[in-house]
């Protein structure tokens, strides 16, 4: 099977423009079709139709995609799915699949679907990863799916519906959420990153730059990774739980405590796919100091790792953090649980900084949750707008270019590696 006719409903959205010039540069037919028609009609021109409606997305198209937010995807496919024809492929590109696959399989039961997920912001596709799921298709169907990502530079995996949730819950969740903790964090004690000697080493850097670059993208998106995931959900509360228990041994001084935690997350990373980093960070990254500041007791990371540990993920082994940005993470992560874990803990007890630090950072993050578990999007919307608002788009655009830079660094080094 060939697919010569692509369309994408959710055309004006950021993922949804980014795979519409790309499959049409790859010399793919798109019919784009968004409520926001002035938007998709700038999409027109050479191999881009802009369609006038989700019908006329399916009567003329061989595979149909909708790349719409998580949380009114399953209402929009239920509004449309009727006019999927014999023999049309349709798949959406939501993150969490079990409710985009529920509403799906009402397609007409001659339609058949393979669904997928880019696992990556809006912008630069090639040697990205993208996940594919066979629902109701045939092998052949499934290449040719995969065939489509592959001519636009994609590289792609096949896995099953419930297995990509978990992955998704594993990889997603807990990055994004401490991500967001450190800029409320930020906002709460009327801090700004760039300019202070405090976040002048790489790690803590290029840390700071992920949670800047995060608040550029659409919240949207991120509030229904957050709250629709439920195994997520029950991520955010381990990790909530730990961190409060490294907190109460630093504001007794208990040293002893948070070191064992360090040895005992190293200890777990090293037995569960972590190798060491350190060779490949300063080939990524350049010559720069990677000793960490002196004064960050890095316990937003302790806590990451902690939470892995008890929860039995194992991150170093999970097929989505191949994905470029999320192995930037990664070896970040590595690379401190590879450092002087004894001077976190002694800063830990012993700065009085770093304890004001923390406090923000434990105070950001039952914040976040408390969001979170109220399942209101439009609160979470509001929270991630306000702190948007308070870096503003200079920073944090600056902080989107500084990570893409690397993002294309990590590609690279990667090619050279297969």
């Amino acid at each position: 099977m060939e697919i010569k006719k692509i369309g994408i409903i959710g055309a004006a959205g950021g993922m949804g423009e980014s795979y519409s010039k790309a499959f049409s540069r790859a010399g793919f037919t798109v019919y784009a079709f968004d409520k926001k028609r002035p938007e998709v009609l700038k999409l027109a021109g050479k191999n881009v139709v802009a369609a006038a409606s989700a019908r006329q997305v399916f009567e003329n198209c061989d595979y149909v995609i909708y790349s719409t937010p998580i949380a009114i995807t399953p209402k929009i496919i239920e509004e449309t799915i009727s006019y999927a024809k014999a023999g049309c492929i349709v798949g959406g590109f939501t993150s969490i699949k079990k409710f985009e696959v529920a509403a799906l399989r009402k397609a007409p039961s001659k339609a058949r679907i393979v669904t997928a997920h880019p696992l990556h912001a809006p912008g630069e596709i090639r040697g990205q990863q993208v996940a594919v799921i066979k629902v109701r298709a045939n092998d052949a169907e499934v290449k040719a799916v995969e065939d489509c990502f592959k001519a636009i530079g994609a590289n792609t995996f096949v896995v099953t519906a419930g297995k990509h949730d978990k992955t998704m819950a594993n990889t997603q969740v807990i990055t994004h959420f401490t991500l967001l903790t450190m800029a409320l964090a930020w906002k709460i004690r009327g801090r700004k990153p760039p300019g202070n000697k405090r976040f002048l080493s790489s790690v803590d850097g290029v840390k700071n730059d992920m949670a800047l670059r995060l608040l550029t993208q659409n919240p949207d998106v991120y509030a229904g990774i957050a709250m629709l995931n439920q195994d997520g959900i029950g991520q955010i509360r381990e990790y909530n739980h730990v961190l409060n228990e490294i907190i109460e041994a630093q504001q007794k001084n208990d040293f002893e405590k948070i070191f064992g935690l360090w040895e005992e997350a190293k200890e777990y990373a090293a037995r569960n796919g972590f190798k060491k980093a350190n060779a490949r960070v300063k080939k990524i990254f350049g010559a720069r100091g990677w000793i960490t500041n002196t004064t960050n007791s890095h316990i937003s990371l302790l806590a990451m790792a902690i939470t892995w540990k008890r929860l039995g993920i194992k991150p170093g082994r999970l097929g989505a953090l191949q994905s470029p940005p999320y192995k930037l993470r990664w070896l970040l992560v590595n690379k401190v649980l590879n450092s002087n874990t004894r001077k976190f803990a002694r800063n830990a007890v012993e700065l009085e900084e770093a304890k004001r630090i923390d406090l923000a950072f434990a105070a950001a993050a039952r914040t976040w949750a408390y969001v979170i578990e109220s399942g209101d999007l439009n609160n979470y919307t509001m929270m991630w707008e306000q702190i948007r608002h308070y870096f503003g788009d200079k920073q944090l655009n600056g902080a989107k270019n500084r990570i893409d830079s690397l993002v294309k660094k990590l590609i690279a080094a990667d090619k050279k590696r297969v």
